[in-house]
């Protein structure tokens, strides 16, 4: 079994998170991600992915908002790794789900940046994973993982 990584940079949004509450407050914000911009490192699998999963642009964004942190830290330092959940609504393919995302951040120069992960599973989205001529298919199981930058505001 190999594992098929797509990536992609076309993510947008905002997330606001009031760090000098404690616990810090989750104001509102969304992300959106261009589905269709995922790439990997096969052009026929991210054909069928994309035509198969996303129905050739009729479902062409995931969405996430978030709703709450748990276990945040009470107290973290400028450079100290902090490690906490975001859960929030996740849509895929018009299915919304509540997703945990185990995220691992380090605050410095006011900015957080870390990366937060999760897994989904394609069928509670509505979504049948799709395989290409036979050969190769894609699991019901999802690792989504994101890389992000936050830049405190003033």
């Amino acid at each position: 079994m190999a594992t098929a990584v797509g990536t992609t940079e076309a993510v947008t949004g905002e997330l606001q998170i009031d760090l000098s509450q404690t616990p810090p407050l989750l104001g509102d914000g969304s992300f959106t991600v261009d589905l269709m911009s995922l790439t990997s490192d096969q052009a026929g699998r991210d054909n069928s992915v994309r035509r198969e999963l996303f129905g050739d642009g009729r479902f062409p964004t995931a969405t996430f908002v978030p709703q709450s942190l748990a276990d945040f830290p009470a107290q973290f330092g400028e450079g100290e790794t902090v490690t906490f959940q975001l859960v929030g609504a996740l849509t895929i393919h018009e299915q919304t789900q509540t997703v945990p995302w185990a995220v691992t951040a380090v605050w410095q120069a006011n900015t957080l940046t870390g990366t937060a992960t999760t897994h989904i599973l394609l069928g509670d989205f509505g979504l049948k994973p799709p395989s290409l001529l036979g050969l190769l298919t894609v699991s019901e199981q999802v690792r989504l993982d994101l890389q992000f930058r936050l830049q405190a505001v003033e």
